[in-house]
């Protein structure tokens, strides 16, 4: 996929999880949060690659906590399925929450990475 194809769907992907919420974006700025918008926006995007340690399939969601190939595992959400536990990743962050709550799974989550999730490059293809 080239840039502007993943740009376009980070943006589909951020105006579905807006909306969703009840917010609407205030427009391309330096990362923010407001009452409105349930989470930070981070336009500049952080990308990290690991490994899928456990998969909670909520509704239209899928929470996934990634080990990073260095550090903690973090949380991240997706629309659709998600990959299983045991796949190796690419997570691509378009904004975070802290103390992040789902009502659906009546869990808290301390950071929650709102995010798209490909699969790695095996390791002979290089990265």
């Amino acid at each position: 996929m080239n840039t502007i194809v993943h740009a376009r769907f980070g943006m589909f992907l951020l105006l579905g999880l807006l909306f969703a919420c009840g917010g609407a974006p205030a427009g391309p700025t330096a990362p923010t949060r407001s009452a409105s918008i349930p989470f930070q926006l981070d336009f500049s995007k952080e990308i990290f690659t690991g490994t899928v340690t456990e998969r909670v399939a909520a509704g239209p969601y899928t929470y996934l906590s990634v080990r990073p190939e260095t550090g903690a595992a973090r949380w991240a959400v997706v629309l659709g399925d998600g990959p299983p536990a045991g796949r190796r990743v690419v997570v691509t962050v378009y904004g975070t929450q802290q103390d992040f709550v789902s009502a659906r799974l009546d869990r808290t989550f301390s950071t929650l990475a709102f995010s798209r999730v490909q699969d790695a490059p095996s390791p002979s293809q290089g990265e």
